[in-house]
């Protein structure tokens, strides 16, 4: 097993974080709202004793003045989200699964999170590097799970494109038009590249517009 030092590959990983998008490239993707978080709040968040229940909450400063600025960016947002930090998703969580990351109230966003592994495996690596993490409410868009895909360029170049599996089996409209969805995702992928600012990039969830267009 090769070992990584946690600070080399944090640089290294920097640029694809949500909070370092160039705004060309955002533009591209989901509208998205960020909550920065200070000491406090990331450790309220960690550590807290959320079992207590969104009431014990909103009796706590801390975690009240982080459910304040949650609630402005979900009604930016219309009232539901995705809910992810810089780097990546709580998709390990039972909760966050149940409910596919959709929340419609902060208090789910924060439970969320820290019933999952890989956002306190991240906080950590971020304290290692002097980071906190950044809360990511993204615009809820509801996709059919066959048709999500996610691009993965290296050095400018579309080295990957990989379909989340639907639980129904391959879509036969999709097959029917699988070149052409392929050359929608390639364009737009290539788009992407030529807006972004770093050369290795990660494009998740490719907005619905290209399912749309790709299928219509």
């Amino acid at each position: 097993m090769i070992r990584i030092e946690p600070r080399a590959f944090y640089r290294y990983a920097l640029p694809t974080f949500l909070t370092e998008w160039a705004d060309p490239l955002r533009a591209l993707s989901f509208k998205t709202e960020l909550v920065y978080l200070n000491a406090h709040e990331s450790n309220a968040l960690r550590r807290g004793p959320l079992w207590k229940g969104p009431v014990w909450g909103m009796s706590d400063p801390v975690l009240n003045g982080l459910l304040g600025k949650l609630r402005l960016a979900l009604d930016k947002l219309g009232g539901e989200a995705f809910v992810r930090t810089q780097t990546r998703s709580p998709k390990d969580g039972a909760l966050f699964r149940q409910h596919a990351g959709r929340v419609t109230h902060p208090w789910f966003a924060l439970v969320m999170l820290q019933a999952s592994r890989r956002f306190h495996d991240d906080a950590a690596w971020l304290e290692l590097n002097s980071a906190l993490p950044v809360i990511a409410l993204r615009e809820w868009v509801s996709l059919p799970v066959g048709l999500e895909f996610r691009c993965i360029v290296r050095h400018g170049e579309c080295v990957g494109i990989t379909q989340r599996p639907a639980d129904r089996g391959a879509s036969p409209l999709l097959d029917q038009h699988a070149l052409r969805v392929q050359s929608l995702l390639l364009s737009f992928t290539a788009e992407c590249v030529r807006r972004a600012v770093c050369p290795v990039v990660v494009i998740p969830n490719v907005p619905a517009a290209v399912h749309a267009h790709a299928v219509g």
